[in-house]
C-alpha cells in the first residue's frame, strides 16, 4: 500500500551534505520520500552534493522490495526511531518517539494490516481507516460492554470516542459534538451509524442481560425513540446515498444528527438535518455511477401487484437509471454486495418505524415511479417563423405522459 505523498512543512533531519555523510558513516537508517512508492525506510549508500541514494530494507506488508536503490534529495529524508518499530504498541501517534509524516503513516499502515483500524491522535481525535471488510470482533456486544462507562485501558475505538463525549456531557452539562470527516469512501457514514448505535445501546435504563449487572442488550430492550434514531439510517441511505466511482454507498448530502438526552441522561429524542443534496444525480449520472439506491430498490422489491399499478419494470427501461450502464452494486470479485429486494423491505420497515403510515408510503412510491416515467418522456421541436422554435410532446410519449399524470394526480388531456 503506497503511502500518499504531501509537501512537508517541517524541517527534515538530514538537511545538509555533512549530515548525510555522517549518517552514511554511522550506518544509520532514514526515511526517504519517493514519488514512486511513498515513504521508504532504508540506508544511505551514496551522497553526491545534495543528492543521495537510499537502499531499501524489508518492511512488513510493504510494496517495495528490499535492496532496491532510490535516488532523492537531502530534503526528502527524515529520521528513524528504532523505538517506534512496534506499531501495535502505539495506539496514540502522539506517543511516537519521533513525530513526523513518515512515522505516523508507518504506524497507521502497520496497524491497518493487523486489523487495528482505529488510532488515537490525541485525547479528542481518532483516526479511522476503512478496512473494506468485516472485522467482526470490533462491534460485538463484548466491544460495547468494554467501552461502556469507562474507556480507561481500552484501545482506540469509535465506541470510546462516543463514550467520552457522553461522559463530558454528563460531567460538564455542555452539549458535545462528534465530527466525522474524510474523503469519499473513508467510512464517515458507517462511523456515524456506529456512534448512534452505541449511544442508543448504552444509555437505556432498562437494558440488562439476564443474571443482572449493567451489561446491555441493544437488540431487544432499547426504547422506541432509540430504535427510531437507528432506523432512520436505512431511510436516509436509500434516498440520499448512491454508487460513485470511488464508493458503492456514498452519501450525496450533508447530515447533522442531534441526539437529545433527558435529565436522567437517557435518550429522549433526536433530529436529523440534511443539506446540500445532490439533486442533479436524479436526472444524470456519470459513467460507472448509479442514481439513488431507492430507485433500484423500488424496481426490484415491489410486489407484482404494486409494480403493475405503478407500471414499473427493470431499471434498464428507464432513462434516469440506464445512462451509466450500472445497475448492481458489485464487490471486487464481481459478486452482488446487496439484495435489492431485501433493501426495499428494510426501507419499508424503516418508514414504518418512523411512523409513516401505509397511505403515505404508497404516495412516496407513486412520486418515485412518476419521476422515473417522466424521464422517459420525449419532446420534439416545433418550428416557428415569427418567434423562437418551441417544442411539443412527442407522439411516442403520449402514453408515458398519461402514466405520469396519473401518478402525480395531474389533470391531463
Amino acid at each position: 500500500m503506497a503511502t500518499p505523498m504531501r509537501k512537508r512543512t517541517h524541517t527534515p533531519m538530514v538537511a545538509t551534505e555533512a549530515g548525510a555523510a555522517m549518517t552514511l558513516m554511522d550506518g544509520g537508517m532514514v526515511w526517504g520520500a519517493s514519488e514512486e512508492v511513498g515513504w521508504i525506510r532504508g540506508k544511505i549508500v551514496k551522497v553526491v552534493g545534495t543528492r543521495v541514494e537510499i537502499q531499501s530494507i524489508a518492511r512488513p506488508f510493504a510494496d517495495e522490495k528490499a535492496g532496491l536503490v532510490y535516488a532523492m534529495t537531502l530534503d526528502d529524508l527524515l529520521p528513524v526511531s528504532e523505538l517506534d518499530d512496534d506499531a501495535n504498541a502505539y495506539g496514540d501517534v502522539l506517543n511516537l518517539q519521533v513525530l513526523h509524516d513518515a512515522a505516523v503513516f508507518e504506524t497507521l499502515r502497520l496497524r491497518y494490516y493487523n486489523d487495528r483500524i482505529y488510532t488515537q491522535a490525541g485525547p479528542t481525535s481518532l483516526i479511522s481507516i476503512n478496512p473494506y471488510k468485516q472485522i467482526m470482533p470490533l462491534y460485538t456486544q463484548r466491544a460495547i460492554n468494554t467501552y461502556k462507562d469507562n474507556t480507561d485501558g481500552a484501545g482506540p475505538h469509535v465506541f470510546g470516542m462516543a463514550q467520552n463525549a457522553y461522559n463530558s456531557l454528563i460531567d460538564n452539562g455542555i452539549c458535545q459534538s462528534i465530527l466525522c470527516s474524510g474523503e469519499s469512501g473513508a467510512g464517515k457514514t458507517e462511523v456515524a451509524k456506529l456512534v448512534v448505535q452505541f449511544l442508543a445501546a448504552t444509555t437505556s435504563k432498562d437494558s440488562t442481560f439476564k443474571g443482572g449487572g449493567k451489561k446491555v442488550n441493544p437488540l431487544f430492550q432499547t426504547r422506541q425513540v432509540q430504535n427510531q434514531i437507528i432506523e432512520s439510517n436505512p431511510l436516509l441511505e436509500a434516498f440520499g446515498n448512491a454508487k460513485t466511482v470511488r464508493n458503492e454507498n456514498s452519501s450525496r448530502f450533508g447530515k447533522f444528527i442531534q441526539i437529545l438526552f433527558s435529565p436522567d441522561h437517557t435518550i429522549c429524542g433526536g433530529r436529523v438535518r440534511h443539506y446540500l443534496l445532490e439533486k442533479a444525480r436524479v436526472v444524470s449520472q456519470h459513467e460507472g455511477e448509479r442514481n439513488y439506491h431507492v430507485f433500484y430498490h423500488l424496481c426490484a422489491g415491489m410486489s407484482a401487484e404494486l409494480k403493475a399499478r405503478l407500471n414499473l419494470s427493470s431499471p434498464h427501461n428507464f432513462h434516469y437509471l440506464n445512462q451509466s450502464g450500472v445497475y448492481e452494486l458489485l464487490d471486487t470479485d464481481g459478486k452482488p454486495m446487496c439484495d435489492e429486494m431485501q433493501e426495499f423491505s428494510r426501507t419499508q420497515q424503516s418508514m414504518t418505524q418512523m411512523r409513516l403510515d401505509a397511505e403515505t408510503q404508497d404516495q412516496v412510491w407513486e412520486i418515485l415511479a412518476g419521476i422515473l416515467h417522466l424521464g422517459n418522456v420525449a419532446f420534439e421541436t416545433v418550428a416557428n417563423k415569427n418567434a423562437a422554435d418551441g417544442s411539443k410532446l412527442a407522439a411516442t410519449s403520449q402514453a408515458t405522459m398519461e402514466i405520469v399524470a396519473g401518478l402525480f394526480k395531474w389533470g391531463y388531456h
